[in-house]
């Protein structure tokens, strides 16, 4: 990933923390409702800016020929309660051939601060 973590701070200053297993929960059950193979998906989840709007990973999951595409970047918008704590996750878009899409991935991560 682009973001390297620095004891609790990501490389752009902001203070991060390692997800809840329950938030990495939520936001795998948005990302795999985009993939063609939901089953098959393998997630990269790297700790959470604290401060951020978004969230970024990776996911690799199996074409429609039953093989493996490789990582590809993800986003999704994040929902919290009081605390901080992620409660859902929406809006998933995952890097494709698209190159629109994946302009727009890449941006959304930028701007989040991944």
């Amino acid at each position: 990933m682009l973001m390297m973590f620095l004891g609790l701070q990501a490389a752009t200053g902001e203070p991060v923390r390692m997800l809840q297993p329950v938030e990495s929960a939520v936001i795998q059950r948005a990302v795999v409702s985009k993939l063609r193979d939901p089953d098959s998906a393998k997630f990269d989840l790297p700790p959470v800016i604290v401060s951020s709007d978004r969230y970024c990973g990776r996911v690799n999951s199996k074409n429609g020929f039953g093989g493996y595409v490789g990582y590809k970047r993800f986003v999704v918008l994040l929902v919290r309660d009081r605390q901080g704590k992620i409660t859902s996750a929406t809006d998933p878009a995952v890097q494709s051939s698209d190159p629109l899409l994946s302009m727009i991935v890449e941006r959304a991560c930028a701007k989040g601060g991944y």
